[in-house]
């Protein structure tokens, strides 16, 4: 993981690409592997942003969605356009469910503050 200028933390799998590291191809359920360092993480960064010197001090926080530079069987810009926009969205939509559901009682005890601050975001690829 890798902490850039707006505090965000990026992951990344080093022994593959990102998107297939996480999801697989064109699909926005979240790959059980993934599953498994997202409760390890969400669990622990929550308990480190609900202490009392940070709390009150994060306005936000961002599940954001990507996806690659390319839809297998499109016919046009517009239409790799939108899938893409749809499928960023979606796992956007599906890391933050996962994230805000887990069972753990960090997570739990801060489900109100989450609703406030948890944001998807879809980013999809620009030419």
């Amino acid at each position: 993981m890798q902490v850039m200028k707006d505090i965000a933390i990026e992951y990344r799998d080093t022994k593959a690409n990102l998107n297939e590291a996480l999801f697989e191809v064109s699909e926005s359920e979240i790959k059980n592997e993934f599953k498994v360092v997202l409760k390890d993480f969400f669990s622990r960064y929550i308990k480190i942003l609900t202490a009392a010197e940070y709390k009150n001090e994060i306005l936000e926080l961002r599940v954001e969605g990507h996806t690659s530079d390319s839809w297998l069987n499109a016919r046009s810009e517009e239409e790799i356009y939108l899938k893409h926009m749809q499928l960023s969205q979606n796992r956007a939509y599906e890391v933050l469910s996962y994230c805000y559901s887990i069972e753990d009682k960090t997570v739990v005890n801060n489900r109100i503050w989450l609703q406030n601050i948890l944001e998807p975001m879809a980013w999809h690829f620009h030419n």
